[in-house]
């Protein structure tokens, strides 16, 4: 039998290879849906770090004094952002936080929270993301396209509207719900804590507080809204004993849709 390398078994290159392959696991992920190259993904990979968060804790601060630090990929999760003129704004995976353009204008001031209890995405420096840009202009074009995105959304979800409180709440847990993993782990009948799937999908980790402060209703505003959601079918009813706080089952996601447009 062939003696092993020592150096090739040893504890600390199986955690660099570990976190290698989390790193490729999260890169892919991520632009998944933006079909880059693998040459592109690869560079990207060489430049980014996994990093799992856990609730209440800090994800991101942006800030003039540390502009030039890094940006956060967020793959899965809840954020809750906190804008330097007041606003409060929730972010679901696939949502990239940081100012990497050396604009003098942007969210400075801006942090983000994380809601759910737990998260998973990479980090990149800043320095790094600028060096990618200029070798793969693929990337620069799916960042450039991303933050169109990150726009859009903002206006749709969070900008003047006079749709009713219940649209605007609908459309917001549709969106958290579309970047949401359908699991969840509670307690069964017998207190042992087990995973479950959601066959329509769930929104982990806001609470109702957080709901009212990202639309700027009232909390009593926003727990009537839920409450007509579950009603016409769109979220499920509440179980007496189960897991209540901070996860909101959908039931129907066509009616949820509907109810968004204001059907």
């Amino acid at each position: 039998m062939p003696l092993s390398d020592p150096e090739e078994s040893s504890p600390a290159r199986a955690h660099d290879a570990r976190a290698r392959r989390a790193t490729r696991r999260a890169v892919e992920a991520f632009f998944k849906p933006y079909g880059l190259p693998d040459d592109t993904l690869d560079a990207v990979v060489s430049r980014a770090r996994a990093r799992w968060w856990r609730r209440e804790g800090t994800c991101y601060r942006i800030s003039r004094r540390r502009m030039s630090s890094r940006m956060v990929f967020l793959n899965e999760g809840c954020v809750r952002e906190e804008r330097p003129t007041g606003e409060v704004r929730l972010w679901a995976g696939g949502t990239a936080f940081g100012e990497w353009t050396g604009a003098k204008t942007g969210p400075f001031g801006a942090t983000g929270t994380m809601l759910s209890s737990m998260a998973w995405g990479f980090l990149i420096p800043v320095a790094d993301v600028n060096d990618l840009v200029v070798e793969h202009g693929d990337l620069l074009y799916v960042l450039a396209r991303m933050g169109a995105e990150h726009t859009h959304l903002a206006e749709e979800l969070y900008g003047v509207t006079r749709r009713s409180p219940t649209c605007r709440v609908a459309s917001l847990l549709r969106y958290l719900a579309s970047r949401t993993a359908p699991t969840y782990r509670t307690r069964d009948a017998g207190g042992q804590m087990v995973v479950r799937v959601s066959s329509a999908g769930l929104i982990e980790g806001p609470t109702q507080a957080d709901l009212a402060d990202a639309l700027a209703l009232g909390r009593a505003t926003v727990e009537k809204s839920l409450a007509q959601l579950r009603e016409c079918g769109a979220l499920k009813k509440q179980i007496p004993g189960a897991r209540q706080n901070r996860l909101y089952e959908i039931e129907d996601g066509d009616i949820l849709r509907e109810v968004a447009w204001g059907a």
